[in-house]
Order: structure tokens, then C-alpha cells, then sequence
């Protein structure tokens, strides 16, 4: 089983100086997506920056997976459907939800801002939920309490050793207080364990920060066998193009498992 995490940049890809050459391909966006997705036969991708569902409906399409779409929190940019998130796959859906919470009646308006949301899945190895987010940007102390809820909604999965993941842009370092959280629960970074080559994601012209994750627990985590960021081809810049279009300002991040 492949997965992979993605910051789309709203669709709107990463662009040097060629005008006109960036015009064109920013149009191709959804196609050069999916182009590039594909050559690594992913059965499951959560992306964040998700703007629009008619454009998510598109790049599913094109991939031949389903889609679950998380809307965001709050409006931004001028876009109805806010920051937005969705998880595709090859996989059966069950059961999805948006804004799982279980410390409020309704979700406050600080947080998850972005999206969160969950799926449950039938794999080839068994039940896997999977578990997508893109936290606060800018505030340390919102994304702590974003991840205590997170934590919370998961917490009868964790305790019950059920397979999860927990997908997205978390908008942290590893060396911060909300990646101790993480890791003092029964979550593994897969990249932690199994990373092979730089871990950095962000941004994709010279990185320098890592925050895009791929976390597991339960027995998908047993079965976790290689994790990189792909730091290569359309997903990343090169200095001596001025022309350049890469599909995002972030790295993705492919974890794989092997299927039992």
C-alpha cells in the first residue's frame, strides 16, 4: 500500500520567470497532477489547499480513485469552500466525516480552521482509518490544542491498536512541542522510523523545513517498510530553469507498507 501526503498550493502551482510558459501550464495544473501522481501507483493521497471540489472531482477522475472532500473551517481567499482538504483512494469508503470533534458541541472557531476530517477504509490487509488534517499555520498554541482534539477523536482507535494514519500538512518542526505530543501517543512518523534521503517539504525550491507527515499506529504501522519525500520531477524546482513550474510550493511525502 502506497500513501502520500500533499500541499497542492491551491492548484496553482510554483512558477518562475516565463511568463507565458507559467500561464499555460498553471491551466494543466490538475493534469500534470495526476500525471505525476500516478507514476507512483499511490492507493491512497491526502491533499491539503484543496480549494474547490469540482477541481478534486477532476484529479480523482483522472486517477480512477474516489474521493471523500473536507471543507474548510473558514472562508479564506474569497473561496466558498474555504482551505480545504480531501482524501483520494483506490480503496472502499465507509464512513467519512468532516470536523470530528468530541470535546465541544460545535467546533470552535479557532481552531481547525483548515480542515480535519476521517475515513474508514477497506484495504487488502484490512480496516484502515485514515485520519487527514492541515493545521494552524501561524500559531503554535492553536495547532497544541488542534492536535489534543485530534489525539481525543482518535483516542478508542490508538487504545484499541485498530490500524490508523494520520495524513497532512501539521505545519510543524520535529524538534517543537506538537511533534512531542504526537510521539508520545501510540503514533509512529513514518519518516522517523523508515525515512530514506533529506526529510525537509518545504518549500520545494531549496527547503528548509520539514512539516508535511505521515503518521501510522496499530498494525499498518508493523508493516510500514520505506517513507521519503519526493524531492524529484514536476515536484520540485531546479535553479537553472528560469521557467520552471513546479506543482506546489510543498514536497510530498510517500510512506509504504507492505500489504499482508
Amino acid at each position: 500500500m502506497v500513501a502520500i501526503t500533499y500541499n497542492v498550493r491551491s492548484f496553482e502551482g510554483l512558477v518562475g520567470k516565463d511568463s507565458e510558459r507559467n500561464r499555460i501550464g498553471r491551466g494543466q495544473i490538475v493534469e500534470r497532477l495526476a500525471l505525476e501522481l500516478q507514476l507512483y501507483q499511490p492507493d491512497i493521497i491526502c491533499i491539503q489547499e484543496a480549494w474547490s471540489e469540482e477541481l478534486v472531482a477532476r484529479l480523482a477522475a483522472k486517477l480512477k480513485m474516489s474521493f471523500v472532500y473536507f471543507p474548510g473551517g473558514t472562508k479564506m481567499k474569497g473561496w466558498d469552500e474555504g482551505i480545504s482538504g480531501a482524501l483520494l483512494t483506490r480503496y472502499e469508503v465507509h464512513d467519512k466525516t468532516s470536523f470530528p470533534i468530541v470535546s465541544w458541541m460545535e467546533r470552535p472557531e479557532h481552531l481547525f480552521t483548515r480542515f480535519w476530517g476521517s475515513a474508514r477504509l477497506t484495504t487488502r490487509s484490512g480496516p484502515l482509518t485514515v485520519y487527514a488534517a492541515h493545521l494552524h499555520p501561524g500559531d503554535a498554541n492553536i495547532r497544541i490544542k488542534e492536535i489534543n482534539e485530534t489525539l481525543n477523536v482518535m483516542k478508542r482507535d490508538l487504545e484499541e491498536n485498530s490500524s490508523v494514519l494520520l495524513m497532512g500538512d501539521l505545519n510543524h518542526e520535529p524538534d517543537t512541542d506538537e511533534y512531542s505530543l504526537l510521539s508520545a501517543s501510540r503514533l509512529i512518523d513514518s519518516f522517523a522510523l523508515k525515512g530514506d534521503g533529506f526529510s525537509l517539504t518545504w518549500p520545494s525550491i531549496n527547503p528548509e523545513m520539514h512539516i508535511d507527515y505521515i503518521w501510522s499506529s496499530g498494525p499498518v504501522a508493523d508493516r510500514l517498510s520505506s517513507c521519503r519525500v519526493l524531492y524529484e520531477g514536476g515536484f520540485r524546482t531546479y535553479d537553472d530553469d528560469p521557467g520552471y513550474l513546479a506543482l506546489s510550493d510543498h514536497l510530498p511525502v510517500m510512506a509504504t507498507f507492505d500489504d499482508s
